[in-house]
């Protein structure tokens, strides 16, 4: 098979994004498209169908995990559950900065992993509008607060990454969180910067924005988040490293600003807002432990976070009772429709170039140049397609096999091109759209500043995990 063949399927799918045909059609047609390479050439057979049923489990656990976490955010959204948690947030904050830093470190982190694909910035832009912060600024806080993109709606994304790679789930979610500092560090840095911005706009006269204070918030929260993901990839699972990560930020952060408030606006509403999410957190934390001391079926299948997210919708219904509900549950299948069929087709191009040898083919040839390409790949893959889920599934074998060729660290490799697309994804048109429209914001004057601030942030980031991974690549092969 010839390499142009070969890398059909990956050249038809990024034109079509950048001639802006939308995800569902690059992915249903770069699908179809490597089926008929694979089936032109014989390497893709009926036989493979049959040796389809892991990876077939893990696309219909993607799709669940999406489809409910869809049907969450607009439960929640419809019964005022969020609209009770984001008043608790922003009377509890002493200052804005302290606000925006509890914001892009702890809000936005924990309902991103939990739900994923931008829900977070619908959290977390009308609270830092409801701190005082200008539409632009909100904006870009807003999308720096989706830094936890590698594991959100509880990592699918990474568990692609992992089974086309050859690794484990938890090697590379634990991987992934160890490159994830210099990107926190960067989006540390960016969120602060954005703060010390003087712009004329109305929340930019905020002395201790500017100040130590601003500082010590970001920056601190950035630490603390990053040691909470890696202990939780660590000691408990990568599935929930995100959910726990940003709920431990927001823990110690509540704690600060009950020394500072002297009382949290807590009130009996609050603790049932967040119920559903008790739900879920608790159900997962149960059934692992559950699955750690006795190994079955049904543990088995308790660790699937479709099931702990299902539970949370159930609770929604239970708590809330309303029928004005019920109109939620066709609207969020509606919408979940081209995310799914995006996502399926994505995955479905992945594996007929992981089972057909495509993707080894292209790792192969791009091998000559050894890894440093990899984490600007899936920058672009998780820029055009918005997602973490979609660009592995497009390039994670490809990685894989350019690592092994290069005689580099698989794992390696593959955890810091996750966590180069994770980031991505802020910059991505279609989130971009959704944290405008969520803010407010005035695409005439707020685009580009918007767009440049983040675009830079996304740049800078590739080139740092680059850095990082040429120099652990070398360590590694010294070792």
């Amino acid at each position: 098979m010839s390499l142009l063949l070969t890398a059909l399927p990956v050249l038809t799918a990024i034109g079509l994004l950048l001639a802006g045909r939308g995800a569902v059609t690059a992915a249903v047609v770069s699908a179809a498209v490597a089926a008929v390479v694979g089936v032109g050439t014989g390497s893709l057979s009926w036989n493979h169908l049959g040796e389809a049923g892991e990876y077939g489990l893990l696309t219909l656990q993607v799709l669940l995990i999406l489809l409910f976490g869809m049907l969450l955010a607009a439960l929640l959204e419809r019964s005022g559950a969020m609209a009770e948690l984001s008043r608790f947030l922003s009377d509890s904050v002493p200052t804005p900065a302290l606000g925006a830093a509890a914001v892009v470190f702890g809000v936005v982190p924990f309902a991103e992993s939990v739900t994923g694909y931008g829900v977070g910035v619908t959290v977390g832009v009308p609270i830092l509008r409801a701190l005082g912060f200008a539409p632009a600024r909100a904006v870009i806080l807003g999308m720096l607060g989706l830094n936890t993109a590698v594991w959100g709606a509880l990592g699918p994304g990474t568990s692609i990454a992992a089974q086309l790679s050859g690794q484990t789930f938890r090697d590379v979610g634990v991987f992934s969180a160890l490159f994830f500092g210099p990107t926190l560090l960067l989006v540390s840095a960016s969120a602060w910067l954005t703060l010390r911005l003087r712009t004329g706009e109305p929340d930019s006269p905020h002395s201790e924005q500017r100040g130590l204070t601003a500082a010590i918030a970001v920056f601190g929260s950035a630490l603390l988040l990053w040691a909470a993901v890696l202990t939780v990839n660590l000691l408990i699972g990568t599935a929930v490293a995100g959910v726990l990560g940003g709920l431990i930020a927001l823990i110690v952060l509540f704690g600060f600003f009950r020394v500072r408030h002297g009382r949290l606006p807590a009130r009996r509403a609050t603790a049932v807002a967040g119920l559903p999410y008790a739900v879920l957190t608790g159900g997962l934390l149960a059934s692992y432990a559950a699955y750690a001391a006795w190994e079955n079926r049904l543990t088995s299948v308790l660790i699937w976070p479709p099931v702990w997210l299902a539970a949370a919708c159930a609770t929604v219904f239970f708590i809330w009772r309303r029928r004005a509900l019920l109109p939620e549950v066709p609207s969020a299948v509606r919408r979940w429709v081209p995310v799914g069929v995006s996502t399926g087709g994505f995955m479905m191009l992945g594996w007929i170039m992981t089972v057909t040898g495509m993707s080894t083919t292209l790792g192969e040839a791009a091998s000559v140049l050894g890894v440093w390409p990899a984490p600007a790949l899936n920058t672009l893959g998780g820029y055009l397609v918005g997602n973490t889920t979609g660009s592995n599934a497009m390039f994670a074998q490809t990685i894989a096999s350019m690592a092994a060729g290069s005689g580099a660290d698989v794992l390696l490799t593959i955890a810091a091109a996750n966590v180069a697309c994770s980031l991505a994804i802020i910059a991505s048109p279609p989130r971009l759209l959704l944290g405008m429209q969520m803010a407010g914001a005035n695409p005439a004057s707020d685009q580009r500043p918007i767009t440049r601030i983040l675009s830079a942030a996304v740049c800078l980031n590739t080139l740092v995990i680059t850095a990082v991974l040429t120099a652990a690549v070398r360590l590694s092969s010294a070792a």
